[in-house]
């Protein structure tokens, strides 16, 4: 969506699931979807981000003004099409900066690898050789 907002969608050359690419992490905020906690972290390809000027969210707010709510009543809105309930944006709807977002996603994958460490996780470890000391 950011695309159409900063420049020509061909400017910008969408990554293939897997495939790593540089990113400026921009911020996060934390939706609850169906009752389920669903971080939203925003990033921005790194060569787009230097192009436009956007290194964090005061930056996106001054380029594309009013992108961020219109980004968090999307999400809040987007289940409700489809008959379901309203999301919410947690914590007072705040939206984290890049440091915070750092220290959160650190939060979480820590989580996640005290859930792996779990023996009935051990069929997942090995397909994806991941470590969890």
């Amino acid at each position: 969506m950011i695309t159409y907002l900063l420049g020509k969608q061909s400017d910008v050359e969408t990554p293939r699931q897997g495939v790593p690419v540089n990113a400026v992490i921009l911020g996060s905020f934390g939706l609850v979807d169906q009752g389920e906690m669903d971080w939203k972290v925003l990033l921005l390809e790194s060569g787009l981000a230097e192009k436009v000027g956007v290194l964090g969210l005061a930056d996106l707010e001054r380029v594309a003004k009013g992108y961020l709510g219109f980004l968090m009543n999307f999400f809040k809105n987007s289940k409700f099409m489809e008959g379901k309930a309203k999301n919410f944006v947690d914590f007072d709807e705040k939206v984290f900066g890049g440091e915070e977002t750092r220290e959160i996603v650190r939060h979480y994958y820590g989580e996640y690898l005290g859930l792996l460490r779990d023996a009935e996780y051990a069929d997942i470890r090995r397909k994806y050789h991941i470590v969890t000391e």
